[in-house]
């Protein structure tokens, strides 16, 4: 082989040696780093086989591909040991500065991981940062759809004619159970069960202004007398039981229940109704069961329960607020009729 061809060959040995260098001295973390990586590796390596192919001259293909296959897996090797290298000290790094935020950052750095986002960045924990722009518009997206539920609810209950009578109905009967002197009754499950707690708050405190506290009593609250009847009697009788001790003539039952068909409801407003307290409904589309047992009922157009709640505490706003500028209207720069 002629000096020629020994510098070919020296030239080849320059590229591989060159290209392991550049394996081992970088990790690849964004999309531009990989491409200069194939540049530096990869490009080479093939021109190297190349020119290896042209000095042997006789030699056949197979010699060829056994040259790229071998450098090709070298530099892997050396690709891999690098990525190695680089990932403990980037680990030991993370464990030292993000050793304060591992407990409140736990869920945000599970997020980063699951979306593939870039590393993390210690000291800064917002969480848009993790979940990346992809993760960030995905969520803006739901968002959007479920503000636009909303509205559209909204929209569909101002349209109805009828429910607005009926909500005014309510307001009314709230009025004359307070004028008679009468309380009322609230009852519902889980989420709605924090619904009648809240509702039943703003008669006994206040809704929009200050005035004399109003009778009303969520009947989720007392832990000893619901635990009681539940091991006694049975768990849907929870609240019948209460309203037979505490309802009376004049009062008012509002049952809370998104389906209209819970067990615990529909009994109470049957001892309501054999007590002669005047019942109220809380429901989603369709009314349930509940539609028999209630003499008026406010049924939310939805069946998504979030929707449902979110319409019932409207409803409940409505009608105290209507009952407090009924009974107080001094407190309203009005007066009194």
């Amino acid at each position: 082989m002629d000096w020629f061809g020994n510098a070919l060959l020296w030239l080849v040995a320059g590229s591989v040696l060159l290209s392991l260098i550049v394996a081992l001295a970088m990790l690849p973390s964004t999309e531009k780093d990989w491409g200069w990586f194939w540049c530096q590796t990869v490009v080479p390596g093939v021109a190297a086989a190349t020119l290896f192919y042209k000095v042997a001259g006789g030699v056949g293909l197979g010699v060829l591909f056994c040259v790229m296959a071998g450098y090709s897996l070298v530099v892997y090797l050396a690709l891999l040991v690098g990525l190695c290298l680089k990932g403990l000290v980037w680990y030991q790094d993370r464990q030292r500065k993000l050793a304060p935020a591992v407990v409140e950052g736990a869920a945000i750095v599970e997020a980063a991981v699951v979306f593939e986002q870039p590393r993390l960045v210690p000291g800064q924990l917002r969480y848009s940062e993790y979940v990346g722009e992809r993760g960030r518009m995905r969520f803006q997206q739901r968002i959007h759809e479920e503000v636009s539920l909303t509205a559209a609810m909204l929209l569909e209950i101002a349209a109805d004619e009828t429910l607005m009578g009926e909500i005014a109905t309510v307001a009314e009967q709230f009025i004359d159970c307070m004028r008679g002197g009468g309380k009322v009754l609230w009852c519902g499950n889980g989420g709605s069960a924090a619904d009648a707690q809240h509702l039943a708050a703003e008669f006994v405190v206040r809704f929009t202004v200050g005035r004399p506290a109003l009778p009303s009593l969520a009947l989720s609250v007392d832990t000893s007398v619901l635990t009681a009847c539940a091991n006694d009697f049975g768990y849907e009788q929870v609240f019948a039981r209460q309203v037979e001790a505490l309802g009376r003539k004049g009062d008012v039952l509002v049952g809370i229940s998104t389906s209209g068909n819970s067990p615990t409801i529909l009994c109470a407003l049957e001892a309501a109704r054999n007590a002669g307290i005047v019942t109220v409904g809380f429901t989603g589309k369709g009314g349930g069961k509940m539609a028999e047992l209630c003499d008026t009922m406010l049924r939310v157009p939805s069946e998504r329960t979030q929707n449902i709640q979110e319409a019932h505490i409207l409803f409940g706003h409505i009608v105290v607020g209507l009952m407090e500028e009924t009974l107080y209207p001094e407190k309203f720069g009005a007066k009194s009729k």
